[in-house]
């Protein structure tokens, strides 16, 4: 039996190819299950229909079961794709338990293609296990959710990726123009339709047949309103696998595809938890139900036509007033609600809003019209000058962003604890110093003051800030002083000093310290004190330091713990000009260090014995200088071998 398959199929072949790759369809000594996921829309139902006319003959018997998923919903659905299935391998009808099943197909190769699976029930009565079927078997199985068939055990699992823009623009046209180029005067629009597309298949029939026939103006019309709103016969399709979330990871869903898509997965997963949701698991579930992937360098990427039917979701919540609504991003609708003139206005729903880069907003109403705010970005926001001075008023509020905000020199005084704030970003604006109230904010876990040029002092209330993990100050380069109290943080991890010209407290005490990073500083002794009560630290940066003595490394050589020393450009400001390598002598007791970097260091003539679990080490434009003793490096390779 050949099944249909549109006429307009483009780049199959590639995508045939690592199918079968993947089938072994020589092979006849054994089961193979393979499993097809991606997107709906991405075209799985074509490829695999594809594959089935191209092998099935090659088999006793074959079966091909469609739109699974919405059979099995129907009564008695799975029961009657179950006979479908006899009747077409066996020619048997009436009902058989599974054991009959398996003992009727163990005997003989079948081809067997199930598409659109969407649960483990469908996929347990429908194709069992291995052992149900003859040797040289071939099982194939479509589905949206990536998970489904790694619990099943697939043998191979294929990931159907997007057409890329020349297989795009011929698919589209054979739909627009019957033909694999665009007609004349078409070019650039179809250019257009083809980005707006990104490569899903079904975006490009569907638009290629809307606008099939029709002249240059009515396809400038499609093209704006489809700015605005979404295709219906796109959304529906893609709208099944955000049905089946469940209310936490829809709600992850919406805040990646209106905010947060081109994020670092960890930075979007740190945001997200402080929303007190398991961020991670369900950033997996998004992963695994194909609505979103993650690139190889980390950064969360979301197929337009879904960040699309997610902001219509959003719209349809109220769409004739947006402060009815949950979240806000377009600039225009938010300056509209927060302009002085609406201060009576109460936007209950509204918990998630992204003004960022906004050159419209010139003043915000006060916080109490928005008391279920939960998020708030006003990054880059240059002409807004204040905050609204009743910020406690933000009961809900768990991350504020205001970097890039210009003009902004001072943050509001807090009136009250504000109990949920988990993340606020004040990088790169014009305050002079933070409030002493800011010790009020006992649930902060990330303060961000980077590039903060005026900031001229850290008050010693914030070592009362007992929640906080991370403290950044690179580039601060007017603070005069910091508070010799730092040691009482007892949760603080990560601590970033870049640039900093003051003179440094002792952070000794700081037991949870994982990452320091001093940068561009002047290091003294007592920094960081011989008691090794930095016990938890990991990783510690000096790149370009001035050592005034040259105490300051014999003391970091007992950092037990350290497994990367960044030591690029250190120079030592003791008269005489010692070498740097007879300060490094010590470096050899760090026994856990696996990263070292003594890159642009001028005055390293020997690099001294270093420890065996040393895995990286980098000496580029250190001129002159001599590697480690060959014993030492043997040392290393021998452990690195054994671990």
């Amino acid at each position: 039996m050949v099944l249909d398959v549109n006429e307009n199929i483009v780049g199959m072949d590639s995508r045939l190819e690592r199918l079968l790759s993947g089938l072994h369809i020589q092979s006849n000594d054994d089961v193979c299950i393979v499993g097809v996921c991606g997107l709906g829309g991405i075209g799985k139902t074509t490829i695999i229909t594809a594959l089935y006319n191209k092998i099935s003959n090659q088999f006793q018997s074959t079966s091909f079961l469609t739109n699974v998923r919405e059979e099995s919903a129907k009564d008695s659905g799975l029961l009657k794709l179950q006979q479908q299935l006899l009747d077409d391998t066996l020619g048997v009808r009436g009902q058989l338990t599974l054991k009959n099943i398996h003992d009727r197909l163990s005997s003989k190769k079948v081809l067997i293609s199930l598409d659109d699976i969407d649960n483990r029930r469908e996929l347990e009565h429908l194709v069992g296990k291995h052992s149900w079927f003859g040797h040289g078997s071939r099982i194939i199985i479509t589905t949206r959710k990536k998970y489904l068939l790694t619990t099943h055990g697939v043998d191979y699992m294929y990931e159907v990726d997007k057409l890329n823009d020349v297989e795009a623009l011929q698919l589209f046209c054979s739909y627009a123009f019957k033909q694999q180029l665009p007609g004349k005067g078409y070019k650039d629009l179809s250019t257009q339709v083809v980005r707006y597309a990104d490569g899903l298949p079904l975006a490009l029939k569907v638009l290629g047949s809307l606008l099939f026939g029709k002249g240059v103006k009515d396809w400038k019309s499609e093209l704006k309103k489809l700015q605005e709103v979404p295709n219906i016969e796109i959304t529906n399709v893609l709208k099944i696998s955000y049905d089946g979330l469940d209310h936490t990871q829809k709600i992850i869903f919406m805040d990646i595809a209106c905010f947060f898509n081109g994020g670092h997965v960890e930075v979007v997963t740190q945001v997200l938890d402080g929303s007190r949701f398991k961020a991670e698991s369900g950033i997996n579930a998004l992963v695994d139900r194909c609505l979103i992937t993650i690139s190889t360098d980390k950064k969360i990427e979301m197929h337009d036509s879904l960040i699309q039917m997610a902001k219509e979701i959003v719209y349809k919540e109220c769409p004739n007033e947006p402060g009815e609504r949950s979240r806000l991003w377009k600039h225009e609708d938010v300056c509209r609600l927060l302009t002085i003139n609406t201060r009576n206005l109460c936007l209950k729903k509204l918990t998630r809003m992204n003004l960022d880069g906004s050159q419209q907003l010139i003043e915000m109403s006060e916080f109490s019209t928005m008391p279920n705010l939960e998020i708030l970005f006003l990054s880059g926001c240059v002409n807004l000058e204040t905050l609204p001075g009743d910020i406690h008023k933000l009961k809900h509020i768990l991350r504020l962003h205001c970097n890039g905000y210009s003009k902004l020199t001072r943050f509001p005084k807090i009136k009250r604890n504000i109990g949920k704030l988990y993340t606020l970003v004040l990088d790169e604006t014009t305050i002079k110093e933070l409030p002493s109230s800011i010790e009020l904010l006992q649930d902060l876990h990330h303060l961000y003051l980077n590039n903060c040029k005026n900031l001229e002092s850290i008050l010693d209330s914030i070592c009362n800030l007992s929640s906080l993990r991370t403290l950044m100050l690179n580039g601060c380069s007017k603070l005069g002083k910091l508070p010799e109290d730092l040691e009482r943080m007892p949760c603080l991890e990560n601590f970033y000093l870049r640039s900093i010209s003051c003179r440094l407290p002792s952070l000794s005490g700081l037991s949870h310290l994982r990452i320091l990073c001093l940068d561009e500083c002047n290091l003294i002794p007592r920094v960081i004190k011989r008691d090794n009560h930095l016990n938890a630290l990991e990783k510690l940066s000096m790149g370009n330091c001035s050592l005034n003595e040259g105490r300051v490394l014999n003391k970091i050589f007992h950092l037990c713990s350290l497994k990367v020393l960044d030591l690029s450009g250190v120079f030592n400001t003791e008269e005489g000009g010692i070498f740097l390598n007879d300060m490094l002598v010590g470096i050899s007791q760090m026994s856990n260090l696996r990263a070292l970097c003594l890159s642009d260091c001028k005055k390293i003539s020997q690099i001294p014995e270093i420890p065996a679990s040393l895995r990286q080490l980098d000496v580029h434009c250190s001129i002159g200088t001599s590697l480690p003793p060959m014993h030492s490096l043997v040392n290393c390779l021998t452990s690195a071998n054994q671990g």
